[in-house]
């Protein structure tokens, strides 16, 4: 932001100092006047927004360069305008003043409005990491899980094997053979939990998605990460399948 407030302060000075050594009137030094409060009032105006931007540097950096080539732009077509039509080199000196006025207030008020859209665009793609960076999060905890659930799959499978052949050797009681079917459905409702709290953590991530702006290339990640959650929960979907259908054997 000083950097706009000092640079701006510096250009107008000389502009307005252009204008008071040469005392121009009429309709150019009007034209003059009105481009330069227009300038300043632009600079203000981006002042303001870089105060309250995440990168004070760079917002003044587009705003000055923009300034500076708007100056140099209209400076140039003006000066060039007036020689065109066989006017004194005087006219010409003057037209440039009166035309870098004018260009800088327009080019600064162009720089500005990129200015905004750069932020914009900045924190659109922050924003895209950031969620990337929570659905991996996640995806790396539903990994943890459907490792450990995969183990527990294929011990729950062996034990109620074991057990069905224990109920049809009458090593077990209907009783104690129901017993420790409860022990497995109480596993199955834990892992529907799991199942449910991944479902609705990725029904929150594809809501963000959904909302989100930005280019192909820069939704990719979160894209992707999404993608693999959508794997793992259709693998944790399996797993909660074999096992209720294990235990339901169990019973046959």
């Amino acid at each position: 932001m000083k950097a706009i407030v000092l640079s701006g302060h510096v250009m107008l000075a000389v502009l307005l100092g252009g204008a008071a050594t040469h005392g121009e009137a009429g309709e150019a030094g009007r034209a003059r006047a009105a481009s330069l409060l227009e300038f300043g009032l632009v600079l203000g105006e981006a002042a303001a927004s870089a105060a309250r931007s995440d990168d004070p540097s760079r917002r003044g950096e587009i705003v000055l360069g923009g300034t500076g080539v708007g100056a140099v732009q209209g400076c140039v077509g003006a000066a060039l305008e007036v020689l065109a039509q066989g006017q004194a080199r005087g006219a010409a000196r003057s037209a440039c003043k009166t035309g870098a006025a004018v260009g800088a207030a327009a080019g600064a008020a162009d720089a500005h409005a990129v200015a905004e859209r750069d932020e914009r665009n900045r924190r659109e793609l922050s924003s895209l990491r950031q969620a990337a960076e929570r659905v991996q999060q996640d995806n790396q905890a539903l990994a943890r899980l459907l490792a450990a659930t995969q183990q527990s799959l294929r011990d729950a499978q062996a034990r109620l094997a074991r057990l069905r052949a224990d109920v049809d050797a009458r090593q077990l009681s209907a009783a104690q053979a129901e017993a420790l079917r409860g022990r497995e459905q109480q596993n199955i409702e834990s892992l529907q939990a799991a199942l449910a709290s991944a479902r609705a953590s990725r029904a929150q991530h594809g809501q963000l998605a959904r909302s989100a702006t930005g280019s192909d290339a820069e939704r990719r990640p979160l894209d992707q990460e999404i993608a693999r959650m959508d794997r793992q929960i259709a693998e944790l979907e399996r797993q909660l399948l074999a096992y209720q259908r294990a235990l339901a054997v169990s019973r046959a």
